[in-house]
């Protein structure tokens, strides 16, 4: 077990260090590293970068707080559980399925590159803004905001107690949502808009030099440095205000609230109807038989990665509470994070470099670098919702007393207590895995497609009615899981 351990941290950590080494080769071999930084091109693409990502993160934000503001104003447990998970099905849709469907909308299409691209990331992450600061506001301590809202003014009230209690999150929120945004280059290539992150992509796909390559993702590196810095002095900040928990906040106007579910419902029923009528007159059947492969491939991927991903991480726990120190424990969240953070095809392009170093394996191993692509952006997203849904249980150390064997622990004790919430996990993961392309563009096997991979690639063609099709079915599946996710959420409260 020891040893099984070590070796996934060690597997964990090589690409970081493959990349790190690239990079440190890549300025020792160049005679002017910092060449490339000032040329023309980059500071045009890394300019326009930052525009775009400055401007989703700071709508999604404003929008994001108003959408949590609604959450706290509804009376009724039931259309807040709605509320919530209409949030997070709407987070979950991939953005090149949202392109497909404002491509519909001659308003859109009108718009410049810039505007389209801020759109479509706005709706992508404004939800997620809105989760979080869903949970940011659980964190408050409201007993002295409505203390000092008795005796001073509005302003000042929120001036020194709300601000000081928010400004740590509402600094980790942007950063997440900037980081989020300016890793994202598929939607802004489709439109037109040059990233950075675009081009980076771009060097990758004509495989320069790979020094060179990972010496100009040097900005990645220090935003998701800053990031991994910035979450760890949150989850600090937050241990010692956990304790003023609450359930709500004062219910001002609930119809504010029920305004905003009939609001992102009928958003939400708008896209399906706008999908629907483009396959008015084609044929569905033809069109499912002609998909019906990639349907269940993407499914079959999702569901696979995401329940290696909970294994390993349960696994990584486990081995961490018996082998690990807290050093260690802050080594691999950190770890986990930066592969999260920064351009997904980053960690595509060193794990591509380490098979090949290990030497062709066939179809076999093909398949198995692309899902170890898969599985190191799924790993922290996985620890994240176990630490969430774990995080105020106690630690029963009863049954430590008593000789129970490895098979009767797990079948009649860890399975029977935990099955429902490692399944909602797993449900999560696999949303996560369905709309995952960066690493699909890079390592997908020849001959495997996945259905968000078919739609990145047809939205360059105008193929409209395959769109629209594929992008229905993978909205009916995640639907169909949060669905299922609704009703074990619900065993999970009880």
């Amino acid at each position: 077990m020891r040893i099984l351990f070590f070796l996934t941290l060690a597997v964990l950590s090589a690409p970081f260090i493959l990349l790190s080494s690239l990079m440190v080769l890549g300025v020792w071999e160049t005679q002017d590293p910092f060449t490339y930084f000032a040329s023309r091109a980059f500071l045009e693409s890394f300019k326009q970068s930052l525009q775009l990502s400055c401007t989703v993160a700071l709508i999604s934000m404003g929008i994001g707080s108003g959408l949590a503001y609604g959450f706290y104003t509804i009376m009724k447990r039931g259309y807040r559980r709605v509320y919530f998970f209409t949030l997070l099905l709407l987070f979950m849709i991939q953005p090149v399925i949202l392109l497909s469907v404002f491509n519909q909308v001659e308003t859109f299409t009108q718009m410049n590159a810039f505007w389209q691209s801020v759109l479509i990331g706005v709706l992508h992450l404004a939800p997620l803004a809105s989760l979080l600061w869903i949970y940011f506001f659980t964190l408050l301590n409201m007993n002295a905001l409505y203390v000092s809202g008795q005796i001073a003014s509005r302003w000042n009230s929120w001036r020194y107690i709300l601000f000081p209690q928010l400004k740590i999150r509402i600094g980790v929120l942007f950063l997440l949502l900037f980081i989020l945004s300016f890793i994202d280059q598929e939607v802004p290539s489709i439109l037109g808009y040059r990233t950075y992150t675009e081009d980076l992509l771009a060097q990758m796909t004509l495989m320069e030099n790979l020094e060179h390559i990972v010496l100009a993702a040097f900005p990645s590196f220090v935003l998701a440095a800053i990031a991994v810095w910035g979450f760890i002095y949150f989850a600090n900040d937050m241990h010692y205000q956990i304790y003023f928990q609450k359930q709500g906040m004062n219910q001002t106007n609930r119809y504010i609230g029920n305004s905003m579910i009939f609001l992102i419902l009928a958003y939400l029923f708008w896209m399906i109807y706008m999908l629907s009528t483009t396959l008015a007159d084609i044929s569905l059947k033809g069109l499912l038989k002609e998909n019906s492969d990639v349907i269940i491939q993407s499914i079959v991927l999702a569901l696979l990665t995401a329940s290696l991903s909970l294994g390993i991480v349960l696994s990584l726990k486990e081995g961490l509470k018996r082998y690990g120190s807290g050093i260690v424990a802050l080594i691999v969240i950190g770890l986990l994070f930066f592969y999260i953070l920064v351009p997904h095809a980053l960690v595509s392009l060193a794990l591509l470099e380490i098979y090949q170093w290990i030497g062709y394996l066939g179809d076999s191993g093909d398949y198995l670098i692309f899902i170890f692509g898969y599985l190191f952006i799924l790993l922290p997203i996985t620890m994240v919702l176990l630490y969430l849904l774990q995080k105020y249980e106690r630690e029963d150390h009863f049954l430590t007393f008593f000789p129970i064997a490895f098979y009767d622990r797990w079948t009649k004790i860890i399975l029977p207590k935990y099955s429902i919430q490692w399944t909602i996990v797993l449900f999560v993961t696999a949303l996560f895995a369905l709309n995952e392309l960066s690493v699909s563009i890079l390592l997908i096997p020849p001959g495997f497609e996945t259905m968000v991979v078919r739609i990145y690639n047809l939205l360059h063609y105008g193929d409209k009615a395959t769109i629209a099709f594929l992008s229905l079915a993978q909205l009916f599946f995640v639907i169909l899981l949060f669905i299922l996710l609704g009703w074990l959420s619900k065993r999970v409260a009880r």
